[in-house]
């Protein structure tokens, strides 16, 4: 599997999504390589501080727009049960080629208006990205949820009117999704027994639940 976390705005918690997402795959020994395609570098810094406190983890390489090209990601992927890409925080050529290689986008949004806004321009680039690959599967999934505010319960609502397939499982607003990378650690490994390795976990059985056998992606070597 080739998962995308892509997100038109930052503050979503889309990198510690991705790293956490990674962790989880590797505690289910599985080969798991994180893409750290995103120029903030948050993956790779999360790799080489667990491997400064003898933690595991997974396998990190910085790619950019050009890791659609069969040379680059799908031939390096071979080796690999599982890739995680963690995009830029940005509409933009990184992102497309991210979905162009990928078998599942995942899109994390946050409970505001603002948040909610940005999915229209994603809704565009994944039927860009379709044109190259054809089962590219996608879902939104609510991140950094306050239950006990207004627009917190009524978060959903708005994600699931998108058109986009919209997780059940969320994060909600917790410490321990805040501390884990700087442990080294995804948050289930960080802190097992808190609520948010129960999201994570139902996050990561959720979106391996919706995958489908990929069909073929068209070549696309030497240009989009």
């Amino acid at each position: 599997m080739i998962l995308s976390l892509v997100s038109q705005k930052g503050g979503v918690g889309k990198s510690t999504l991705a790293i956490s997402f990674a962790w989880e795959l590797l505690a289910r020994k599985r080969r798991v390589l994180i893409v750290d395609a995103d120029p903030q570098a948050t993956a790779s810094v999360a790799v080489e501080v667990a491997k400064e406190l003898g933690h595991p983890a997974p396998s990190v390489v910085a790619m950019g727009k050009e890791m659609y090209r069969d040379d680059q990601l799908p031939a390096i992927a071979r080796g690999f049960d599982d890739v995680v890409i963690d995009t830029p925080g940005k509409l933009g050529d990184i992102q497309k080629a991210a979905l162009m290689v990928s078998d599942f986008a995942l899109i994390p949004v946050g409970q505001s208006a603002a948040d909610v806004w940005t999915l229209s321009s994603t809704v565009v680039l994944l039927e860009q990205a379709r044109t190259f690959h054809q089962s590219l599967q996608a879902a939104v999934v609510l991140t950094r949820r306050k239950p006990r505010t207004a627009i917190g319960r009524n978060a959903r609502a708005p994600l699931e009117a998108s058109g986009l397939r919209t997780l059940q499982s969320e994060t909600t607003d917790r410490m321990a999704w805040q501390e884990c990378i700087g442990a080294g650690l995804g948050v289930a490994q960080y802190a097992p027994r808190d609520q948010g390795a129960v999201e994570l976990r139902s996050i990561v059985d959720e979106v391996l639940s919706l995958m489908v056998v990929p069909r073929k992606r068209k070549k696309v070597s030497n240009g989009r």
